[in-house]
């Protein structure tokens, strides 16, 4: 496998090990922060000499328009704060914001806009010397009906950013004008110094999330006295940098700010020889390599294992075009694998020497290979999957594997994918989504939440119009089976009731949530129908999921006399009490254990609504061994307050987010598994139900990182998400839509771009000469951008198999609203046609290939978590030409490659062509090659 600029994977070295070597100063570029002098509210005053310089207005991330120039100065005076603009763009004027306080709201700021001239913003309390405050100065151009056209925040570099203000201090005299060095320690430590500074801060620019009691942390910072020496977050990106110095007084007269970028390490144990999660032992042999030929047969040494020696079959030709047979007896030939239990012998020729040997762990597997051929060793089929796809990923699409021995087995015994089933969903992808993700990420249990999305013999008026049918969920149950996973039934009741209560309204509540009134006989009686029909379709699963969380009556906000009359008079906590109680022994008499969420139960969590917490009271203790409980979130630390419990508790996550995911080692000693919640139908899309990024949490990605770590739960504490993701986008484990055609030769041929200049605006990448993506080497330089209308024409002249694009999109925000409105239309769910390649034969014939927007082109600039596209065949992470130019390591830009498979091999193709078909949306090109037909 190679490193995406040409580079062998084992020539990677971590950032922060670099960092030790290279001590010294960080590049930093200005930042945001403005150090008012006092003035009079006189333009042509002497004082504005000196007043700081406003220069650069720059639109936010995705806009394809250029930075604007002007000359806006800031001053104060008892009056308010004095705003001069100058040599303003035609038709543009100013907009100012300024806080009451420093962190106050918008809400509580002061507001104005301004013309060329000068301008005083009142404040309130009223200017004085050493007042810190927020500003945020925008550039508005308006438009010629009226009203702001664009707006364009005040940005010494980068994107403009409307969401944070800049720094303001109003001065007691000018400012000197100060500087602020960041430099490397020897011990990895970031250390800020500012001669004289009394404080300094600095803090990591991420995505801004939502705050409130959501439990999520606010981004990484530190502050103290200078010099500041800590220890940077394990996190990839811009940090902001600010130094405060004061007066004889102590008030604070001037204010700096610098910017530096950083790329953090990702997981060193995240992967080893391609194989991800990275083996507990590996040994590399002194053998010659392991290389599976055409026509290699697969032995089994317990005929239970057929289904992963198939797939291990498809997976070689899906990389190298090399088909293996399956042997139906014989004795194993060299070359060959052999995929058994370890208490079968293996013929003495296919054993490597230096195997490991250990006994197998529960759920273990070991996998040798050399030129001798390869043996897998398991005990059940869900192990003989994981290793069988361990040995696939070691071949690669390359072709061959370095000789090795790996044993490896899971820190927990259950890893669950709970995947909600709703709605329109692509079943192809949903097949192909658990052949290549969910298996390689090494999950044992699949939860499928049906609801509404089957047609129950029970309840038929449950269903709606895209419902499985009973054959289809046993096809899905079947090929889950198959790939060592125990399907496990799922629904949700009391609350999140809709599904019930769209057929049987009468039976909510209180009359308007989606609440069920858990006293009503007919909803009991329809719960158990549906239970029983759920343990009877899954062929009696160990586990029934029943959700119970988020139990919140409404009614609380209302008369009570709208609440239901069976419930009215009887405390919340008894309601939820005796439901828990019945469902769990309904469940008990059929032999299955019930699984709740924990949220309900934890006082210090949702339990607190109503004291539900003490719902547990009201069930047997005997039934309470029963109990699998699946915590959803950090928020009241659940398993803390879970751990110790008869219950069986699982720690599960909705959304993979690194404030979730750690601490995993020292809670494993409590937990019987973990899990990942998926609330979306389509994790393959990282094009999310909004425009963006953080549906990304559920994105395939994070599906295989969240069942790894229950595999390897050491990986949840090393690192952050995104770095981890940037080392790992050409693993083979990330190329699910990787593949090998018969028609490809495996050779490639790069393709020259014409000269073109990108729009003024677009966003620009420090590219090298060469980028390699898997097998496919680009020529690149600067990016060809193609917009609706102009394709993109590369002249071919040959039979080829297909066309490879290295590519990304830029997509402005108002484009992306609508393009994430259409995709909630689209009935498959896989995202709008954006672009397409299209092949023009030399017998004038055409044929199309589209180009999907989150599954084979995505943003230019989205995180690392939605930079492998589940139908792409790799992605290279590359810099901007800012960040370049103070982190040589930065990798803050996506390009994604696209094989555009030729539906006429035979046929000699004239020319390719690249078109966008979206309008206001541009397609980066950065490199194109044909893939050469046998």
């Amino acid at each position: 496998m190679m490193h995406p600029f040409g580079l062998p994977c084992l020539a990677i070295v971590l950032w922060w090990a670099v960092g030790a070597a290279t001590a010294g100063p960080i590049a930093v570029v200005p930042g945001r922060a403005v150090t008012a002098p006092p003035c009079a509210p006189d333009p042509r005053a002497a004082c504005w000499d000196v007043a700081p310089r406003l220069v650069r207005f720059a639109p936010s991330g995705g806009e394809i328009r250029p930075a604007e120039t002007a000359d806006v100065r800031v001053a104060w005076s008892p009056a308010g704060l004095l705003v001069r603009a100058e040599r303003l763009p035609s038709g543009a004027g100013i907009e100012v914001v300024v806080s009451t306080g420093r962190g106050s709201l918008l809400s509580h700021a002061a507001h104005a806009h301004a013309a060329e001239g000068l301008t005083t913003v009142p404040l309130a309390p009223p200017a004085a010397a050493g007042q810190v405050r927020d500003i945020q100065v925008s550039l508005v151009l308006l438009d010629p009906r009226g009203g702001p056209a664009t707006v364009l925040p005040w940005a010494p570099t980068g994107d403009g950013d409307p969401a944070r203000p800049a720094r303001l201090v109003l001065a007691s005299a000018p400012a000197p004008g100060r500087t602020v060095g960041v430099d490397l320690d020897p011990d990895g430590r970031i250390r800020i110094s500012a001669a004289g500074a009394e404080r300094v801060e600095t803090w990591h620019e991420r995505i801004l999330l939502p705050g409130g009691d959501s439990g999520i942390p606010p981004p990484w910072s530190a502050a103290g006295p200078t010099p500041l020496a800590v220890i940077p977050p394990d996190a990839s990106g811009w940090f902001t940098v600010l130094a405060t110095w004061d007066d004889p007084e102590g008030r604070p007269a001037e204010v700096a700010a610098v910017r530096f970028h950083l790329t953090a390490a990702g997981a060193p144990a995240a992967s080893s020889l391609d194989i991800h999660p990275s083996p507990r032992r590996l040994l590399l042999l002194p053998e010659a390599p392991f290389v599976p030929s055409e026509g290699a047969r697969i032995h089994l040494g317990d005929p239970a294992f057929l289904p992963a020696a198939r797939l291990l079959a498809e997976e070689i030709r899906r990389f190298t075009g090399r088909a293996l047979a399956l042997a139906d007896r014989g004795r194993p030939r060299v070359g060959d694998v052999w995929i058994g239990p370890s208490t079968r012998s293996v013929p003495r020729h296919l054993e490597t020497q230096g195997s490991l040997s250990d006994a197998l762990r529960p759920g273990g597997f070991t996998v040798s290979a050399s030129r001798a051929g390869a043996v897998i060793r398991a005990d059940a089929l869900a192990a003989a999957v994981h290793g069988s796809l361990a040995l696939a990923d070691a071949v690669g699409p390359d072709g061959r594997s370095p000789a090795f021995s790996a044993w490896d087995a899971p820190d927990l015994p259950w890893r669950f994918l709970y995947h909600r089933w709703g709605g329109p969903l692509d079943r192809e992808r949903f097949r192909t989504f658990l052949r290549r993700v969910v298996a390689r990420g090494r999950y044992n249990g699949l939860v499928l939440d049906l609801r509404s999305g089957y047609r129950w013999a029970c309840h038929p008026e449950l269903a709606d119009a895209h419902a499985l049918t009973g054959a289809e969920l046993e096809a899905f149950l079947g090929e889950a089976r198959d790939l060592g996973l125990v399907p496990i039934p799922g629904s949700d009741a009391p609350a999140h009731a809709e599904w019930i209560l769209k057929a049987h309204p009468e039976w909510a509540e209180d009359g308007q949530s989606d609440l069920l009134c858990m006293r009503h006989p007919d909803a009991r009686a329809l719960l158990a129908d549906v239970y029983d029909e759920l343990i009877d379709r899954f062929h009696h699963p160990p586990f029934l999921h029943v959700g119970h969380d988020e139990v919140f009556w409404r009614t609380g906000q209302v008369p009570e006399d709208r609440r239901c009359p069976r419930c009215q008079s009887t405390p919340r906590w008894v309601l939820f009490g005796d439901d828990l109680a019945w469902t769990l022994e309904h469940l008990h008499a059929r032999g299955v254990r019930p699984v709740v969420w924990a949220d309900m139960l934890v006082e210090e969590w949702n339990g607190r609504y109503g004291d539900l917490h003490r719902a547990l009271e009201r069930v047997l203790p005997e039934r309470l061994a029963d109990l699998v409980v699946m915590t959803w979130a950090r928020v009241g630390d659940p398993v803390a307050a879970l751990a110790g419990g008869p219950w069986a508790l699982v720690r599960g996550h909705t959304g993979y987010d690194d404030w979730k995911r750690t601490g995993l080692m020292a809670e494993r000693t409590h937990l019987v598994g973990e899990a990942l919640a998926l609330f979306t139908p389509h994790p393959w899309s990282s094009l999310g139900r909004e425009p963006g990024s953080w549906d990304l949490r559920f994105h395939w990605t994070n599906v295989l990182l969240a069942g790894t770590t229950g595999w390897r739960a050491d990986l949840a504490d090393q690192g952050s998400i995104d770095p981890t993701l940037g080392d790992l986008v050409q693993v083979p484990a990330f190329l699910p839509g990787y593949v090998h055609p018969d028609a490809w030769s495996g050779a490639s041929r790069p393709l020259d771009l014409p000269l073109s200049a990108a729009p003024e605006g677009a966003p620009r990448l420090a590219l090298p000469d060469e980028i390699r993506v898997v097998d496919v080497p680009f020529r690149t330089g600067t990016p060809c951008a193609v917009g609706p209308g102009a394709p993109l024409v590369l002249p071919v002249g040959r039979t080829i198999a297909g066309v490879s694009v290295l590519q990304a999109a830029v997509v402005p925000p108002g484009p992306g609203l609508v393009l994430a409105s259409a995709r909630k239309r689209d009935p498959g769910g896989a995202g709008p046609v954006v672009a397409e390649v299209r092949f023009r034969y030399a017998s004038d014939r055409e044929a199309t290939r589209p180009m999907v927007l989150g599954l084979h082109t995505g943003p230019v600039e989205v995180p690392a978590r939605g930079a492998a596209l589940f139908e792409a065949a790799g992605a290279a992470l590359v810099p901007s030409e800012e960040a370049a130019r103070v982190d040589p390591e930065a990798r803050d830009r996506v390009l994604v490659r696209f094989d555009a498979w030729n539906p006429d091999p035979s046929q000699v193709v004239a020319h390719v062509e690249i078109r966008v078909l979206e309008p206001g949306l541009l397609l980066l090109v950065a490199g194109a090659a044909t893939l050469e037909a046998r």
